[in-house]
Protein backbone atom coordinates (compact mmCIF):
# COMPACT_ATOMS: atom_id res chain seq x y z
CA UNK A 1 0.00 0.00 0.00
CA UNK A 2 3.03 2.40 0.83
CA UNK A 3 4.39 1.85 -2.45
CA UNK A 4 1.14 2.19 -4.32
CA UNK A 5 0.29 5.79 -2.43
CA UNK A 6 3.84 6.48 -3.24
CA UNK A 7 3.87 5.77 -6.95
CA UNK A 8 -0.06 7.70 -7.28
CA UNK A 9 1.48 10.44 -5.29
CA UNK A 10 4.45 11.02 -7.49
CA UNK A 11 2.75 10.49 -10.59
CA UNK A 12 0.02 12.98 -9.75
CA UNK A 13 2.42 15.92 -8.52
CA UNK A 14 4.68 15.76 -11.64
CA UNK A 15 6.26 19.00 -12.64
CA UNK A 16 5.96 19.80 -16.35
CA UNK A 17 9.36 22.08 -15.90
CA UNK A 18 11.75 18.99 -14.13
CA UNK A 19 10.51 16.45 -16.83
CA UNK A 20 13.47 17.82 -19.28
CA UNK A 21 16.74 18.43 -18.16
CA UNK A 22 19.88 19.18 -20.00
CA UNK A 23 21.26 15.44 -20.78
CA UNK A 24 17.43 14.70 -21.86
CA UNK A 25 17.71 15.90 -25.76
CA UNK A 26 20.26 13.19 -26.10
CA UNK A 27 18.19 10.64 -24.97
CA UNK A 28 14.97 11.69 -27.23
CA UNK A 29 16.77 12.24 -30.14
CA UNK A 30 18.88 9.10 -29.56
CA UNK A 31 22.63 10.85 -29.41
CA UNK A 32 25.27 8.27 -30.21
CA UNK A 33 27.07 9.33 -26.90
CA UNK A 34 24.16 7.15 -25.12
CA UNK A 35 23.40 3.23 -25.06
CA UNK A 36 20.17 2.46 -27.15
CA UNK A 37 18.15 0.83 -23.98
CA UNK A 38 16.51 3.91 -22.67
CA UNK A 39 15.69 5.64 -26.54
CA UNK A 40 14.29 2.41 -27.68
CA UNK A 41 12.22 2.54 -24.49
CA UNK A 42 11.50 6.25 -25.39
CA UNK A 43 10.24 5.10 -28.59
CA UNK A 44 7.92 2.98 -27.77
CA UNK A 45 6.39 4.61 -25.33
CA UNK A 46 5.69 7.44 -28.14
CA UNK A 47 4.58 4.86 -30.07
CA UNK A 48 2.14 3.49 -27.84
CA UNK A 49 0.91 6.27 -26.04
CA UNK A 50 1.98 8.97 -28.84
CA UNK A 51 4.13 10.81 -26.33
CA UNK A 52 7.69 9.92 -24.86
CA UNK A 53 6.97 12.13 -21.37
CA UNK A 54 4.60 9.60 -20.58
CA UNK A 55 7.61 7.21 -20.11
CA UNK A 56 8.44 9.09 -16.54
CA UNK A 57 4.77 6.98 -15.35
CA UNK A 58 6.49 3.96 -16.12
CA UNK A 59 9.45 5.00 -14.47
CA UNK A 60 7.42 5.59 -10.95
CA UNK A 61 5.77 2.41 -11.59
CA UNK A 62 9.15 0.78 -11.72
CA UNK A 63 10.55 2.46 -8.56
CA UNK A 64 7.56 1.72 -6.42
CA UNK A 65 7.40 -2.37 -7.28
CA UNK A 66 11.35 -2.05 -6.96
CA UNK A 67 11.37 -1.07 -3.97
CA UNK A 68 8.92 -3.20 -3.10
CA UNK A 69 11.05 -6.02 -4.05
CA UNK A 70 14.14 -5.10 -2.04
CA UNK A 71 11.48 -4.53 1.19
CA UNK A 72 10.37 -8.05 0.83
CA UNK A 73 13.59 -9.37 -0.02
CA UNK A 74 15.10 -7.66 3.28
CA UNK A 75 12.43 -9.13 5.05
CA UNK A 76 12.85 -12.77 3.85
CA UNK A 77 16.94 -12.04 4.93
CA UNK A 78 16.56 -10.43 7.83
CA UNK A 79 12.66 -11.83 9.55
CA UNK A 80 11.70 -8.63 10.63
CA UNK A 81 9.18 -6.13 9.43
CA UNK A 82 10.47 -2.97 10.18
CA UNK A 83 14.07 -3.79 8.44
CA UNK A 84 11.68 -3.65 5.10
CA UNK A 85 9.35 -0.73 5.98
CA UNK A 86 13.07 1.21 7.08
CA UNK A 87 14.40 0.59 3.48
CA UNK A 88 10.96 1.11 1.33
CA UNK A 89 10.95 4.34 3.15
CA UNK A 90 14.65 5.31 2.90
CA UNK A 91 13.83 4.49 -1.16
CA UNK A 92 10.75 6.44 -1.58
CA UNK A 93 11.63 9.11 0.63
CA UNK A 94 14.97 10.13 -1.27
CA UNK A 95 14.71 13.24 -2.27
CA UNK A 96 17.46 13.08 -4.88
CA UNK A 97 15.67 9.50 -5.83
CA UNK A 98 12.52 11.05 -6.03
CA UNK A 99 13.59 13.42 -8.35
CA UNK A 100 15.19 11.19 -10.85
CA UNK A 101 11.53 9.57 -11.26
CA UNK A 102 10.29 12.50 -12.87
CA UNK A 103 12.77 13.26 -15.25
CA UNK A 104 13.56 12.16 -19.16
CA UNK A 105 16.59 10.44 -17.95
CA UNK A 106 18.09 6.99 -17.86
CA UNK A 107 19.16 7.39 -13.82
CA UNK A 108 15.51 6.45 -12.94
CA UNK A 109 15.82 2.73 -14.52
CA UNK A 110 19.01 2.42 -13.46
CA UNK A 111 18.09 2.87 -9.96
CA UNK A 112 15.44 0.59 -10.56
CA UNK A 113 17.40 -1.78 -12.05
CA UNK A 114 19.72 -2.05 -8.55
CA UNK A 115 17.10 -2.35 -6.37
CA UNK A 116 15.97 -5.35 -7.87
CA UNK A 117 19.62 -5.96 -8.17
CA UNK A 118 20.30 -5.93 -4.65
CA UNK A 119 17.07 -8.03 -3.82
CA UNK A 120 17.78 -10.74 -5.70
CA UNK A 121 21.25 -10.76 -3.60
CA UNK A 122 19.30 -11.09 -0.62
CA UNK A 123 17.29 -13.56 -1.75
CA UNK A 124 20.50 -15.50 -3.45
CA UNK A 125 21.89 -15.52 0.31
CA UNK A 126 19.17 -17.23 1.47
CA UNK A 127 18.64 -19.87 -0.71
CA UNK A 128 20.94 -20.02 -3.72
CA UNK A 129 19.15 -20.67 -7.15
CA UNK A 130 19.92 -20.62 -10.54
CA UNK A 131 16.96 -19.00 -11.22
CA UNK A 132 18.68 -16.06 -8.83
CA UNK A 133 21.83 -16.50 -11.40
CA UNK A 134 19.30 -15.94 -14.45
CA UNK A 135 18.27 -12.63 -12.29
CA UNK A 136 21.43 -11.66 -11.50
CA UNK A 137 22.45 -11.82 -15.16
CA UNK A 138 19.41 -9.92 -16.46
CA UNK A 139 19.50 -6.98 -14.51
CA UNK A 140 23.16 -6.62 -14.72
CA UNK A 141 22.88 -6.52 -18.74
CA UNK A 142 19.81 -4.38 -18.06
CA UNK A 143 21.62 -1.70 -16.04
CA UNK A 144 24.99 -2.50 -18.36
CA UNK A 145 22.35 -1.37 -21.50
CA UNK A 146 21.04 1.55 -19.50
CA UNK A 147 24.57 3.02 -18.10
CA UNK A 148 28.04 1.51 -19.28
CA UNK A 149 29.21 2.31 -15.84
CA UNK A 150 27.43 -0.55 -14.61
CA UNK A 151 30.24 -2.95 -16.62
CA UNK A 152 31.96 -2.28 -12.30
CA UNK A 153 29.40 -4.99 -11.67
CA UNK A 154 30.65 -7.79 -13.73
CA UNK A 155 33.79 -8.92 -10.75
CA UNK A 156 30.55 -9.72 -8.54
CA UNK A 157 29.59 -12.69 -11.20
CA UNK A 158 32.78 -14.59 -9.89
CA UNK A 159 32.27 -13.49 -6.58
CA UNK A 160 28.87 -15.00 -6.53
CA UNK A 161 29.73 -18.40 -8.60
CA UNK A 162 32.56 -18.71 -5.57
CA UNK A 163 29.95 -17.54 -2.54
CA UNK A 164 26.73 -19.14 -3.57
CA UNK A 165 27.87 -22.51 -5.54
CA UNK A 166 24.75 -24.63 -6.84
CA UNK A 167 25.73 -28.50 -6.44
CA UNK A 168 29.06 -30.20 -6.83
CA UNK A 169 28.54 -31.69 -10.20
CA UNK A 170 30.24 -30.72 -13.30
CA UNK A 171 26.90 -30.22 -14.92
CA UNK A 172 25.44 -28.28 -12.60
CA UNK A 173 28.24 -25.39 -11.86
CA UNK A 174 28.05 -25.32 -15.95
CA UNK A 175 24.52 -24.47 -15.29
CA UNK A 176 25.42 -21.68 -13.07
CA UNK A 177 27.81 -20.39 -15.18
CA UNK A 178 25.71 -20.06 -18.20
CA UNK A 179 22.62 -19.24 -16.26
CA UNK A 180 24.89 -16.13 -14.86
CA UNK A 181 26.34 -14.90 -18.17
CA UNK A 182 23.86 -15.61 -21.24
CA UNK A 183 21.27 -13.55 -20.34
CA UNK A 184 23.61 -10.45 -19.68
CA UNK A 185 25.70 -11.32 -22.78
CA UNK A 186 22.79 -11.51 -24.80
CA UNK A 187 21.44 -8.22 -23.74
CA UNK A 188 24.13 -6.26 -23.65
CA UNK A 189 25.04 -7.42 -27.33
CA UNK A 190 21.35 -6.85 -28.77
CA UNK A 191 22.06 -3.29 -27.55
CA UNK A 192 25.30 -3.06 -29.18
CA UNK A 193 23.98 -4.07 -32.73
CA UNK A 194 20.99 -2.21 -32.56
CA UNK A 195 23.06 1.06 -31.32
CA UNK A 196 25.64 0.08 -34.67
CA UNK A 197 23.07 -0.13 -36.50
CA UNK A 198 21.32 2.78 -36.16
CA UNK A 199 24.70 4.66 -35.82
CA UNK A 200 27.43 2.96 -37.04
CA UNK A 201 30.60 1.19 -35.87
CA UNK A 202 32.61 4.37 -35.80
CA UNK A 203 29.82 5.52 -33.63
CA UNK A 204 31.96 7.79 -30.34
CA UNK A 205 31.13 6.25 -26.79
CA UNK A 206 30.52 8.26 -23.95
CA UNK A 207 32.40 5.89 -21.96
CA UNK A 208 35.21 6.67 -24.24
CA UNK A 209 34.85 10.23 -23.66
CA UNK A 210 35.25 10.19 -19.97
CA UNK A 211 37.94 7.86 -19.71
CA UNK A 212 39.74 10.21 -22.41
CA UNK A 213 39.10 13.29 -20.14
CA UNK A 214 40.35 11.82 -16.74
CA UNK A 215 43.40 10.19 -18.50
CA UNK A 216 44.28 14.01 -19.89
CA UNK A 217 43.09 15.51 -16.11
CA UNK A 218 45.71 13.09 -14.69
CA UNK A 219 48.16 13.46 -17.34
CA UNK A 220 51.05 15.68 -15.79
CA UNK A 221 53.71 15.88 -18.83
CA UNK A 222 51.65 19.10 -19.88
CA UNK A 223 53.95 22.10 -19.98
CA UNK A 224 53.63 24.95 -16.52
CA UNK A 225 51.75 28.07 -17.85
CA UNK A 226 54.72 30.82 -18.44
CA UNK A 227 51.78 33.64 -16.04
CA UNK A 228 49.84 32.34 -13.57
CA UNK A 229 46.39 33.04 -15.39
CA UNK A 230 45.43 33.91 -11.36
Amino acid sequence: ITALAWSMATALTVSAESLIQPDSQGFLEFSPLRTALYPLILRIVASTSGSALNTIYLQIGMAGVAALFLAFSVRRWSGRWWHAYAVLIAVLANPSAVALHAQILSDSLFVSTLCLFLGVLLRMDREPALRHYFSVSLLTGIAIALRPASYAILPLWLFILWLYPVGRTRGELAAALILITAPGVLIVSSERLYHGRVHGPEAASLLDIHLFARAVAMDDSWPAAAVDPV
